[in-house]
C-alpha cells in the first residue's frame, strides 16, 4: 500500500493547494509525516518537493492562486532536509550513499539511452505496449533509441510545451493542465529513469513506473 502513489502523493498535492484555503500549521506537519512514510516505501518519492515546487511556479505563472513563499517553504524545506537525512542514513547505516542498486547504477544520466526511457514508460502506458506480443515490444523500444527518433520525438515534445505555455499564459487552463501534468511525469519518471525497465509487468506491477503513470 505504502508503495501506490495515490497514498502520498495525493495527499501532500492537496494539503498544498488547500493551505491556500485554510491556512493551518497542521497540513504541513501531515505532509510531511506522509512524505517521510513514502521516502522509506519507494525510491521515487525523493522528488515529491520537487514536484510540489514545479506546481507552485506552475501556478504563478498562470495567476492561479496566491499561495504565499512561506507556504512553500513549509512544505519543501522539512522534505528536503529529510532526504538528506535519508541518505546520510544510508551512508552510516549501510556504507554507501545509494543503497540496493548502488550508485553506478546512475551513471550516464545525460544520454539518448536514458532519454528514450521516457518515451519507452510513457507509450507503454499510455498505449498498452504491454499488451503487445514481446518481439513487437522490443521493436519499438529499439526504435525510440534510434537518435533520429529520439531528436524527432524531443522537438515535437518541445514545440508542444512552448506551444501549451503561450497558451496557457493567454489563459487557457486545459492547455496548462497537460503541461504541468507532462513534466511532473517526466519529474517523477527520473529518479529511478536509468533502473531496470521491465517489458513483462502491467502497470501495477511495475513499481518504478508507478508514480509518473499516476500523472
Amino acid at each position: 500500500l505504502f508503495e501506490k502513489p495515490f497514498f502520498h502523493t495525493c495527499p501532500i498535492i492537496l494539503l498544498f493547494l488547500n493551505e491556500e484555503i485554510k491556512q493551518s500549521f497542521l497540513y504541513p506537519c501531515f505532509a510531511w509525516l506522509l512524505f517521510l512514510i513514502a521516502l522509506f516505501s519507494i525510491e521515487q518519492a525523493v522528488i515529491i518537493p520537487v514536484i510540489i515546487i514545479a506546481m507552485f511556479i506552475f501556478l504563478k505563472i498562470g495567476n492561479k492562486a496566491s499561495i504565499k513563499y512561506s507556504t512553500l517553504f513549509y512544505f519543501t524545506i522539512p522534505a528536503f532536509i529529510s532526504i538528506a537525512g535519508f541518505f546520510l542514513l544510508s551512508k552510516i547505516v549501510n556504507g554507501q550513499w545509494i543503497t540496493h542498486y548502488g550508485s553506478s547504477a546512475f551513471n550516464h544520466f545525460i544520454s539518448i539511452e536514458t532519454g528514450a526511457k521516457f518515451y519507452a514508460y510513457f507509450f507503454k502506458h499510455i498505449f498498452l505496449l504491454r499488451q503487445f506480443d514481446f518481439d513487437t515490444q522490443q521493436k519499438i523500444y529499439h526504435y525510440l533509441e534510434l537518435p533520429f527518433v529520439f531528436f524527432i520525438l524531443t522537438c515535437f515534445l518541445l514545440l508542444f510545451c512552448f506551444y501549451a505555455l503561450y497558451r496557457y499564459k493567454k489563459g487557457n487552463n486545459n492547455y496548462g493542465i497537460l503541461l504541468l501534468l507532462l513534466l511532473l511525469y517526466f519529474m517523477a519518471q527520473a529518479p529511478v529513469i536509468q533502473l531496470y525497465f521491465s517489458t513483462l509487468l502491467y502497470v501495477e506491477g511495475d513499481r518504478l513506473g508507478y508514480i509518473s503513470s499516476f500523472f
